[in-house]
């Protein structure tokens, strides 16, 4: 129903059926438009979206939704991180009648956003929706975080994996030090006698969790030097190594050991002082058998008590053969069938350099324990 009205009035009331008019002093109002729809404005206040809601739908996004209003052009979305202050939340998006949902994204994961909708046309803006929240999807922190110095330069520390999780980042006194798929690290570099703190986070894509509780060590104290007016500064031994039947690297500080026993009952070890290599030095052994063309004519006859041979390497790490030593090296050999009468044995060794088999002197040999040593 169009209608064009025409009044001397202060006040015009209208309602969905009826016009009330108020005489008051000579004015002209004139009104043209659409009672209760059709061509012209609307009358009345333009309503607020209904049933708002909000689910998350990943670590940084979370999805809103709304129902359409009757004469809306479009609404516009606003994001808070609490349920107070609209007037200053953020505007998320603004979208034409048609569409009634947004997903926003670029959130930070583990955290509760609020939203709430308005409606808007040419001439009006409605009131804020009722409130929607959501949050995202957090990703869990590492936990059993611990740290043990192992030396006064080296701190260990490892924690507990977290499932789904791509990785984890490491700080050490609030620096990134690393950032690995595994749970443990060892932390080298260090200064003795100081506390190292440490904490860590795991990781999805661009996405980190929130920082395990932190933790400290120290590395262990350098040793004390010797008091003013005296007194005579010892440095620690060399630390020792050992191996059984698995290959051994020895540093040049260090003294080792590596003994293999073969199914034959026949057993080597090789003995190595500190400073007989120069750098990390790899010792190996092994058990062969002489072939009658690899026999040496030294051990021909009564000489012949064992075909066993006992393959003794030392490589450095490019993997080089070592064929000198700044110490004596001592091996000692164990054969079942050592003879009791050792007076004309000998052990004799393969120079690869030459090729040619030499006899060690200075082996001494054990008829009760059936053994020889030599260095």
């Amino acid at each position: 129903m169009k209608t064009k009205l025409t009044a001397i009035a202060f006040f015009i009331v209208i309602t969905a059926f009826s016009l009330l008019f108020v005489a008051g002093s000579v004015s002209a109002l004139t009104y043209e438009g659409t009672i209760g729809g059709g061509d012209g404005g609307s009358i009345g206040p333009l309503n607020a979206p209904a049933n708002v809601s909000a689910i998350a739908s990943g670590y940084t996004a979370i999805s809103v939704s709304w129902d359409a209003a009757v004469g809306a052009d479009g609404y516009k979305l606003y994001r808070n991180t609490a349920d107070s202050g609209w007037d200053s939340a953020t505007l998320a998006t603004t979208t034409n009648a048609s569409i009634t949902s947004y997903s926003d994204t670029g959130l930070t994961s583990g955290t509760t956003y609020y939203y709430k909708v308005k409606s808007y046309n040419s001439s009006q803006s409605s009131d804020f929706s009722l409130v929607a929240s959501a949050a995202t999807n957090s990703l869990a922190t590492p936990t059993g975080l611990a740290a043990a110095a192992q030396s006064t330069s080296r701190i260990d520390v490892n924690w507990t994996a977290v499932s789904g999780a791509d990785g984890y980042k490491l700080y050490r006194n609030g620096s990134l030090i690393a950032t690995q798929a595994g749970t443990s690290y060892s932390d080298t570099g260090l200064s003795a006698g100081t506390s190292y703190a440490y904490k860590v986070k795991s990781y999805i894509s661009s996405v980190d969790s929130a920082f395990s509780s932190e933790i400290s060590a120290t590395t262990q104290s350098a040793p004390s030097a010797p008091a003013s007016g005296g007194g005579t500064y010892t440095p620690p031994a060399p630390s020792s190594v050992s191996s059984n039947n698995v290959p051994l690297t020895v540093s040049s500080a260090q003294t080792g050991t590596v003994n293999y026993v073969f199914p034959d009952s026949s057993s080597a070890k090789v003995e190595v002082p500190a400073g007989a290599v120069s750098s990390a030095t790899t010792f190996n052994v092994s058990q062969g058998a002489l072939t009658g063309a690899q026999t040496p004519a030294q051990t021909t006859g009564a000489f012949m008590v064992s075909d066993n041979v006992f393959n003794i390497t030392a490589q450095d790490a490019s993997n080089s053969l070592v064929r000198s030593f700044s110490g004596q090296l001592t091996i000692t050999l164990a054969v079942p069938e050592l003879p009791a009468d050792t007076a004309d044995l000998a052990v004799y060794y393969f120079n690869d350099a030459t090729g040619e088999w030499i006899k060690v002197a200075g082996a001494s040999f054990d008829a009760v324990n059936k053994k020889v040593v030599f260095s």
